[in-house]
């Protein structure tokens, strides 16, 4: 059964597994019959501020919405199956671009651009570990992390790989899908789970209502964006930035 996937970022890198090979971090050849794609800068939770408010985090939540997206994935989902009108290419993140990167190095991107910014302690980032399948012992013996390669920034600190909102093209703060837990002496910086993190320079700016109208219309030339939701789109995008 042909599909459409999608899915928001995750810095644990698990939906790295249905397009890069784990081991080596190649990317893997597109599957004929399913789409995956990136959400880029989104979190799990989406807009719920009120529960972010009352959240341990050491940086400001986002509240982009990817809902507007998902509504055109449905209609590709439909018009393939229903029309045979094949959407185009997985958006993820890829070697061959040169949009992947491991976490450490995105963090590297990240502090360069906000110095001040609470990032998590890499050597305390989830991961996933090499195991022996032939292995009848518990508990399990743990190997070395597998690879977890996941999208490179911009300029302004939002990812390169992935289906853009708008809202990452007005380039006015810096949408991720992480957010470390506020620090505690004594403990390590890990993440606070599911939720996304907005950062600024500290300066306010105005929203670039072009570049906003701009990436809105392209979402919708390559079908991630129904033309009646142009307009929300971009109000919800000024509105958020």
């Amino acid at each position: 059964m042909r599909c459409v996937a999608a899915r928001r970022t995750d810095r644990r890198g698990r939906a790295r597994l249905i397009h890069q090979d784990p081991r080596t971090g190649e990317d893997l050849p597109e599957d004929p019959d399913a789409r995956a794609h990136l959400f880029s800068g989104t979190d799990h939770i989406g807009p719920a501020p009120e529960m972010k408010k009352i959240m341990p985090l050491a940086n400001p939540p986002h509240e982009l919405d990817p809902a507007l997206v998902l509504r055109a994935l449905f209609v590709q989902l439909e018009q393939w199956v229903c029309d045979r009108r094949e959407p185009g290419p997985s958006q993820v993140p890829r070697r061959a671009n040169g949009t992947a990167a491991t976490r450490e190095q995105v963090l590297e991107q990240i502090r360069a651009i906000f110095p001040d910014a609470a990032l998590p302690d890499p050597e305390h980032l989830p991961w996933t570990p090499v195991i022996d399948p032939n292995s009848t012992e518990l508990p399990l013996a743990l190997g070395d992390p597998l690879i977890a390669l996941v999208s490179t920034v911009d300029e302004h600190g939002n990812e390169l790989a992935g289906i853009r909102l708008p809202d990452l093209a007005a380039g006015t703060a810096a949408y991720t899908g992480w957010n470390p837990r506020i620090h505690m002496d004594g403990l390590p910086d890990v993440l606070c789970e599911m939720l996304g993190s907005r950062l600024t320079s500290g300066s306010p700016t105005t929203p670039d209502t072009a570049a906003i109208q701009a990436a809105a219309r392209a979402l919708a030339d390559h079908r991630f964006l129904l033309p009646e939701d142009l307009d929300r789109a971009v109000d919800q995008s000024s509105s958020s930035t």
